[in-house]
């Protein structure tokens, strides 16, 4: 133990000795432009956001004091307007890999957790940028200096910020890189919905096939009259069932399941966004895939029920992908009051991690 000890401390001393470095994980976007992007948590709204980062890109930071950490905008022919957000952020060694990440933030959070930074954040004006490569260059980049330092040890690491506005600060698009996993699901209609939020498909029900991995959360929505309680019912596809013969449908409305094994109660919730207020409300679910090889191929049927407007939605058959994801991170993000969030284990920022 003692020959650890001074060991660590020796390496500990040449590297301060060193200055500061800098670590981007993924390191494949270290100088080129990820293909999707994300929020900022704060920029313009409440957000809390847990990035968890597998070991597999953090091997060369082992031992170190990791100092700070930084966002790099998007690729993007537009320019992002700055602001101010309040951050506070905590880092610790997660207990869960990235596959197994919980969408309760506490259970994220290791033992170690320490608060690393708290308050003010720049937002810079940031000009457009065409091409792929995008430099971590102070116009690009929304960077935290850490006020306490944290000691990877190796492990996950939990990444854990709450974002608050700042009034008059907020800068509605400014769009950090995110990294994506190519692995993804696939979601079939097999019978159309009634209603009047039916499109000229018979549909107001998605499955998000992006989200049908092991250890992710699998994403449902709905359209319809907002404030109309609605119900998501998942089970295994069956043939068309009248749904007036149990009194719970208009006629020419049909059922397409022939069990179920899940059942979520939740209403039409107005969404506040321009571009679709004309769909109505929006109802979500979310149903946990485990992260188990059994669920490779894995197939379900989801089907939403209007019970105030006795409408029934399209019948989505969704399937899990046959192999699981290779990005080693997670991403959670949700209303910053909430003690929930959506978890991503296909998505999660390019980050930049300074460390000593």
């Amino acid at each position: 133990m003692k020959n650890y000890i001074l060991l660590f401390a020796a390496t500990a001393g040449a590297a301060l000795a060193q200055g500061p470095q800098s670590l981007v994980v993924p390191a494949a976007h270290a100088s080129s432009d990820a293909v999707s992007f994300e929020w900022v948590p704060g920029a313009s709204q409440d957000v809390h956001q847990q990035t968890l980062v597998g070991p597999s890109h953090l091997g060369s930071i082992v031992g170190h004091q990791i100092t700070g950490l930084s966002f790099r905008r998007t690729a993007a022919n537009e320019t992002y307007l700055g602001g101010t957000a309040n951050m506070t952020v905590w880092l610790s060694t997660s207990p869960l890999p990235p596959l197994e990440c919980s969408a309760v933030y506490a259970a994220n959070v290791g033992q170690d957790v320490t608060q690393v930074y708290q308050g003010m954040v720049s937002i810079p004006t940031s000009p457009a940028v065409v091409g792929v490569a995008v430099p971590w260059t102070p116009s690009n980049v929304i960077q935290i200096v850490f006020a306490q330092p944290f000691v990877y040890l190796g492990g996950t690491l939990c990444i854990d910020i709450v974002g608050l506005t700042v009034s008059g600060q907020t800068t509605d698009w400014w769009m950090a890189d995110a990294a994506y996993d190519y692995a993804i699901g696939t979601a079939v209609d097999i019978g159309p919905g009634c209603g009047s939020h039916a499109n000229a498909l018979g549909q107001w029900s998605w499955v998000s096939p992006h989200t049908l991995l092991p250890g992710s959360t699998a994403g449902m929505s709905a359209n319809g009259p907002e404030g109309n309680w609605a119900v998501a019912v998942v089970g295994p596809a069956g043939p068309a069932f009248p749904l007036p013969l149990l009194n719970l449908g208009q006629p020419g409305c049909n059922a397409y399941l022939s069990d179920i094994l899940f059942l979520n109660v939740t209403a039409f919730w107005p969404t506040g966004e321009p571009l679709i207020q004309a769909r109505g409300g929006v109802a979500t679910y979310g149903l946990q895939i485990p992260n188990a090889n059994w669920v490779l191929g894995a197939q379900m049927t989801t089907q939403w029920l209007d019970l105030v407007a006795q409408n029934s939605s399209n019948a989505v058959t969704w399937t899990v992908a046959t192999a699981a994801p290779t990005l080693d991170m997670a991403l959670v993000d949700g209303v910053a009051s909430d003690t929930t969030g959506n978890v991503s284990v296909y998505l999660a920022h390019v980050l930049r991690l300074e460390y000593q």
